[in-house]
């Protein structure tokens, strides 16, 4: 049988443990977020490259910059 010192060290370094894992697991979130985001910029931005690259419009973006 455990005193309860032992059991009262033993619950903290659990919750610790838990604690830990709960953040890693927001990062793994977080970074999973940040590639989404990442990957929609790079979709936009070549949607905008081709729009721009389309016959006839290239003309007009130099006339009006």
């Amino acid at each position: 049988m455990m005193d309860s010192s032992a059991l009262a060290t033993t619950l903290v370094s659990m919750q610790a443990a838990g604690r830990a894992q709960q953040f890693s697991l927001l990062a793994v979130k977080n970074a999973n977020e940040m590639a989404q985001v990442a990957a929609n910029l790079l979709t936009q931005a070549a949607e905008a490259g081709k729009a721009l690259l389309a016959e006839g419009v290239g003309g007009n973006v130099d006339k009006v910059a």
